[in-house]
């Protein structure tokens, strides 16, 4: 380190990325800017896993038609799993070698927006869109229509809860929520109802309840063990016109219940949380103003989310852009990164993305968990692996990855310094090389790259902070810095298809060159 020269740390990165804030009011544990990058356990930063088509198969129904629903159905008694799927007008499922037609005398009606609801009732798994009648399959033959006994003829929302079916927003009825008798999918009393007083926008059981979102609150059905009466209905958050933030998901497939009996879902300002009580808290802040201002919230009705629990993260699938109307980009919020923040005290999840497709489209209009990882069906017939193993490719076609650190002021915005060099630390992942540009004084200047061969460290060569344990070798690089500014931030791109990278922290060096002179009231 030269003479008087100063250091400060860039990561890891616990905090995500702050959209939220201006470069320089970013803390060293956030990120300005990112786009197909992903946090780490290890809070470093690294170049986000591509697509695959499912098994393989590039498009079902020719190619021309939606993914309306997807999804892994389980059947209890069996132990048998199937993945099951609707494109277009048609429903399948994969028999092992291929998609095969289940369709059978149901209508499906063909449509982007005509999505599905799915769960699991029993050995039955039961589908709703709101324009088709209920559908029901048990796993063999053909799907066939679910007996609603024309109490009604669609529904928007569905749930399995208490050993019944439910269904709510009927076509006759927007706020009535319809339970079957216990033990059977598809016998219902002609007064098994609740209606809300509100039109429900989505159903998730959570703790021992069925938690009800409707457009102006939140209610749970609690079972009570009395026959005559089996629930007690009770309204959880404010119906306060002066409140108008205590209403339920706006999107009912956008609503997820995670560990710790607490539900995620999207509202037209951001992304909420509740844990049961009567105030629901917002989880997005970190998205405010540079990235949510620019979803396009009419269309957010058709946004939705899944949990991925092998990496503990939430995944949305949000419309980006004016006018867009398609899901185009997926901002993922991990729950296993927490910061607090230091003007309020509150805890905050941190979140990254988006992930698009940079290069190529990006749009996709349903998802699941499919073998344990999250895959989503496109509007040309295929379901696609969004964590497959080894591939840094949507597909065939590369993609743009890169991260922007923040650019806090180390010694206040009124010194200038000078600064020196980056020394950066990094996984030998593989063979691949990573461009690294700095921005100081408004100027974005490349200032090198790194690259690496890989090569795995046998376990007796394990070094400390230089190794990590197992087949990936940690690495550094010097490369100079330049400027004379108090902020100054550091951006890492990588557009090649088929390289992975990893970086874990980075070291900026500078030289305080002095005090900027203040300049007095009224001299210009």
């Amino acid at each position: 380190m030269p003479i008087n020269a100063e250091t400060i740390q860039y990561g890891p990165w616990p905090m995500g990325v702050r959209y939220d804030l201006p470069s320089e009011d970013i803390p060293p544990g956030g990120i300005r800017t990112m786009t197909n990058a992903r946090l780490t356990q290890a809070a470093a930063i690294e170049k986000v896993l591509g697509t695959k088509a499912y098994q393989g198969v590039s498009a079902v129904g020719g190619g021309t038609s939606a993914v309306t629903m997807c999804g892994e159905f389980r059947v209890p008694s069996t132990g048998v799993e199937y993945d099951v799927m609707t494109v277009g007008a048609a429903a399948f499922y994969w028999n092992g070698s291929a998609w095969a037609d289940i369709t059978g005398s149901v209508t499906i009606t063909a449509g982007n927006d005509n999505t599905f609801e799915w769960t699991r009732a029993f050995d039955t798994l039961v589908m709703t869109n709101g324009v088709n009648a209920p559908i029901k399959w048990g796993g063999s033959g053909n799907m066939t229509t679910l007996d609603v006994d024309s109490r009604f003829t669609t529904a928007d929302h569905v749930a399995a809860f208490d050993n019944r079916t439910w269904l709510g927003n009927t076509n006759a009825n927007e706020d009535r929520l319809w339970y079957s008798n216990a033990g059977d999918p598809e016998t219902w009393g002609a007064t098994s109802f609740y209606n809300l007083g509100s039109p429900i926008t989505g159903l998730q059981p959570l703790q021992n309840a069925l938690a009800v979102h409707t457009e102006d609150f939140i209610s749970v059905l609690i079972p009570t063990g009395n026959a005559t009466v089996p629930y007690q209905l009770q309204q959880r958050t404010s119906s306060d016109p002066r409140n108008p933030q205590q209403g339920g998901t706006v999107a009912g497939r956008a609503l997820v219940t995670i560990p710790g009996n607490a539900q995620i879902f999207v509202l037209d300002d951001g992304v909420y949380m509740w844990a049961g009580g009567e105030v629901i808290q917002k989880v997005s802040y970190a998205l405010d103003l540079g990235y949510w201002n620019t979803v396009n919230r009419a269309r957010l009705s058709e946004s939705f989310a899944l949990y991925y629990a092998a990496e503990n993260e939430v995944w949305f699938w949000l419309p980006y852009g004016d006018g867009q109307t398609n899901m185009n980009h997926i901002m993922v919020m991990s729950l296993r990164h927490r910061y607090s923040d230091p003007a309020t005290g509150d805890t905050h999840f941190a979140w990254y993305g988006p992930l698009d497709g940079a290069t190529t489209t990006f749009e996709r209009n349903c998802a699941s968990i499919i073998d344990n990882k999250p895959h989503a069906g496109t509007f040309g017939g295929k379901l696609l692996d969004h964590r497959p193993a080894n591939t840094y490719n949507h597909e065939t076609a590369a993609y743009d990855s890169y991260f922007e650190t923040g650019a806090p002021a180390p010694m206040g915005s009124d010194v200038d310094l000078r600064w020196l060099y980056a020394k950066t630390y990094y996984d030998a992942l593989g063979s691949y090389s990573i461009s690294m540009a700095q921005e100081s004084q408004g100027v974005g200047v490349n200032i090198g790259s790194m690259t690496t061969t890989g090569g795995g460290e046998a376990l007796g060569s394990f070094v400390l902070d230089t190794s990590t344990l197992g087949t990936v070798r940690m690495v550094s690089k010097d490369l100079d810095l330049k400027g004379y500014d108090p902020h100054s931030s550091l951006k890492f791109t990588n557009n090649t298809a088929d390289e992975p990278y990893r970086i874990r922290r980075t070291h900026l060096q500078y030289k305080v060159i002095g005090r900027r002179r203040k300049q007095k009231a009224g001299v210009t």
